[in-house]
């Protein structure tokens, strides 16, 4: 017997279940009777509202709880399959309830008795229910029957009509289990709240009937459960670490000892450093990389030393510290950088701090002696003592050479990433080579005098090419070499440094003479190349050629930048850059007058000459309109106006109301006394017959017996008709006319009648 067999139904009960049955489809009903009949039904059982059963899954892994109430409408089942109602477990769950369930007469306690939401909100709004509004009352039925305050994600988004998600297991909250709905309407509530929540309208025939003021209590209460059930989550996560023990602070050191670099360490309350053990190294650096400081805490400087030991990985596998190892150099470098660090982390080979001096060590050569084969190269301090092999050289601008001694500035290291014990003893058979002569001689070392004799200095010539690009983006390309006459390409610029292009040229060398260029042309060039204000661009082509983006205001940038070229480097420029070079074009300003159809009045014009005859008048008014600035003119190249006035010029222009820039095909009417000024000084900006004309007329005016020159009344000057005053100055002068005419005419009335008027007549 099953459980089925203990759960009394009535005859109504079991029609309700049969439709239910029929309502679901055939496949569903196959495999909810293939569930029944294997028994995986496991338990069903009755509370105060509904039927509960836990049913297996076919997989036998998973087991799901279904619910089924009976309603006046019939049976609402829901089960936590993602299928929700009408699934094959609650089928199966029917199927025994039909077949085995007890049938009895009297009317089994009401499972269901009081009315469903449909029956509510219909009787609410007055309105019978149908479409949206019925569809989502009847899943909302089968949800509060089930008395879950969950509900699966995808049975919730099929109810409102919406995209269903992948996560067929998702739930969503329609309530907090601790704050349970106390009717139907605060079901009906929270589901709104719900909607609200996920985007989800509800149908507005429901949404009516549900009061906003009830949705607004909830809403407060729900917000109010979620952020005390954050702050416990938050409170759990807590942790007060009494018990717990502290953690081991570990601190190294770094020992330049005669051996080689050696990392000590010192834990606890260890006041010795010893060397350090490579356990304690490991569990430093397993703390580091997972960010566990429980056990072991470093600081800032043993990090890096400690980095010295790492492999590519993190890991530690040794502790010998090879000498110019790259974790060590760039250890030590980082250390220098910061130096109060330094003396605190790093031991000399005495074992006290570490010390930075301040003067370079100094390269010693030392002939053979008598009776000896070999030269001696050392390195020296300033007190003339020798050092010890180097462990490291740190580079930058000193290089710095690290060894249990000190670390010591030195200008050069050409042996790269080796280690040399010192003093070098060189076969002299080795050292007076050409190759070994060569040496000395890149190294900058005084040679001996039976050396030096043996070399023939030939001079570098330098020569930069430069060209102007508009392919794309505006750029120069720049070549820049040094060579004799035997080599062209000695020495070719790189951008940052000169590059050996090919070996010294031994042409013309025998066996006793050495033939060398003479680089030291190579420093101040390398130092003007350097500072072109240009950034540099990738581009693949010519490796020899460097090119340079130009940005606006590039022309008077890469004039400035050239006439500081070094007299011994000879620049080639093409014809747009030469064009640049040599594009400065003088103007002058003069003034033209000629005399008007008035009297005593000239029609004056301003022109503008350039010492540049192919220029047309179009490329003049755009060199104008630069206004000083560069204007590249076709195939003419770049062109520059630049005026040839002095400051008295200027300021006789702005008497007449004119300026420099300012030219128009426009005449400008002027009295002769205006021009007056010009014409006594015999000002450049009039030629001297023109001058003479003024003067002339100027003269005439005086002798001769005329009314006065024109009253200022009806004259504006040409400088302010330019600023467009001229119409406010004749409104002013019009208010004053009016007001002077007025004034006369009370005058005249208030004179006495008897009052004679003398009239003065004047003759010619």
């Amino acid at each position: 017997m099953s459980h089925a067999s203990s759960i009394p139904i009535t005859s109504e009960n079991k029609e309700a279940l049969q439709v239910f049955l029929f309502s679901s489809t055939k496949k569903t009903q196959q495999r909810g009777q293939a569930l029944a009949s294997k028994r995986h039904v496991l338990s069903i059982k009755r509370n105060e509202k509904m039927l509960e059963a836990v049913v297996l899954g076919s997989d036998k892994l998973k087991s799901y709880s279904v619910h089924l109430a009976f309603q006046s409408g019939g049976v609402i089942g829901d089960c936590t399959c993602p299928y929700g109602s009408h699934c094959k477990h609650a089928v199966a769950v029917a199927k025994l309830l039909i077949n085995e369930a007890p049938i009895v007469e009297a009317p089994v306690e009401s499972l269901s008795a009081e009315p469903t939401l449909a029956d509510l909100v219909s009787k609410k709004v007055n309105l019978p229910l149908a479409g949206p509004a019925a569809a989502f009352l009847k899943a909302a039925e089968r949800w509060r029957q089930t008395g879950n305050h969950t509900v699966n994600q995808n049975t919730f988004l099929q109810a409102f009509g919406a995209k269903t998600s992948w996560n067929f297991n998702a739930t969503f909250d329609i309530h907090p289990k601790a704050l349970p709905p106390r009717d139907a309407w605060d079901f009906l509530a929270f589901l709104a709240i719900l909607a609200r929540e996920k985007n989800c309208p509800i149908p507005p025939t429901v949404a009516s009937a549900i009061d906003p003021a009830l949705i607004e209590e909830l809403s407060k209460k729900i917000s109010s459960h979620r952020e005390i059930a954050a702050w416990e989550n938050e409170l759990a996560q807590w942790q007060i670490n009494t018990v717990t023990a502290r953690p081991k602070s570990v601190e190294l050191k770094l020992h330049l000892s005669p051996g080689g670099p050696v990392i000590l360490a010192r834990s606890g309350s260890e006041t010795e450093f010893t060397p350090a053990k490579i356990k304690t190294l490991r569990e430093c650096e397993s703390d580091l990389r997972y960010g566990n400081y429980g056990s072991t805490l470093l600081d800032a400087g043993s990090v890096s030393i400690l980095a010295i030991l790492q492999n590519a990985y993190g890991s530690i596998n040794t502790l010998k510290i090879a000498p110019f190892s790259k974790e060590l150099t760039h250890c030590l470098a980082k250390l220098c950088r910061t130096p109060e660090l330094l003396p605190k982390y790093v031991l000399g080979e005495d074992g006290l701090p570490i010390v930075v001096a301040k003067s370079p060590l100094v390269w010693h050569l030392k002939s053979p002696a008598e009776g000896h084969s070999n030269y001696k190269l050392d390195l020296l301090d300033a007190d003339g003592r020798g050092v010890p092999a180097p462990m490291a050289i740190i580079p930058g601008e000193p290089l710095h050479y690290v060894c249990g001694s000190g670390i010591y500035p030195i200008d050069r290291w050409p042996f790269r990433n080796r280690s040399k014990p010192m003093p070098m003893k060189i076969p002299a058979a080795a050292l007076e080579s050409k190759t070994g002569i060569r040496a000395l001689v890149e190294m900058a070392l005084p040679l001996p005098p039976t050396l030096q004799s043996r070399i023939r200095r030939i001079p570098l010539a330098i020569h930069v090419r430069l060209k102007y690009s508009d392919l794309g983006a505006a750029h120069i390309q720049l070549t820049a070499r040094a060579g004799t006459e035997k080599n062209k390409k000695h020495s070719i610029w790189s951008g940052s440094k000169w590059l050996d292009d090919a070996g010294d040229s031994d042409n013309g060398d025998d066996d006793e003479m050495i033939t060398l260029p003479d680089k030291s042309v190579l420093a101040p060039a390398a130092s003007w190349l350097g500072e072109i204000p240009f950034k540099e661009i990738e581009h693949y082509g010519d490796p020899d050629t460097l090119h340079f983006r130009l940005i606006k205001s590039w022309p008077q940038q890469f004039l400035d930048w050239l006439a500081g070229r070094p007299d011994h480097i000879e620049v080639s420029l093409d014809k747009s850059l030469a064009s640049l070079r040599d594009g400065a074009v003088s103007g002058r300003v003069s003034i033209d007058i000629e005399e008007s159809s008035e009297i005593d009045w000239f029609d004056l014009s301003v022109a503008l000459k350039v010492d540049d005859t192919t220029l047309t008048q179009e490329e003049i008014d755009l060199l104008l309109q630069a206004r000083g600035q560069w204007v590249q003119l076709g195939k003419k190249g770049w062109r520059k106006l630049d005026f040839d006035i002095s400051e008295e010029q200027l300021r006789e222009l702005a008497d007449l109301g004119l300026a420099a820039h300012d030219f128009s095909a426009e005449k400008q009417r002027l009295h002769a006394l205006q021009l007056g000024s010009l014409a006594k000084k015999n000002s450049p900006l009039l030629d001297s017959e023109r001058c003479k004309q003024v003067r002339r007329r100027i003269e005439d005016i005086q002798t001769r017996i005329t009314p006065p020159a024109p009253s200022a009344i009806g004259y504006i000057t040409p400088k302010n008709k330019l600023l467009g005053k001229d119409k406010a100055i004749f409104a002013a002068r019009d208010q004053k006319l009016a007001s002077a005419k007025l004034q006369r005419k009370i005058n005249r009335q208030n004179q006495p009648a008897h009052s004679v008027t003398h009239i003065t007549v004047f003759s010619n």
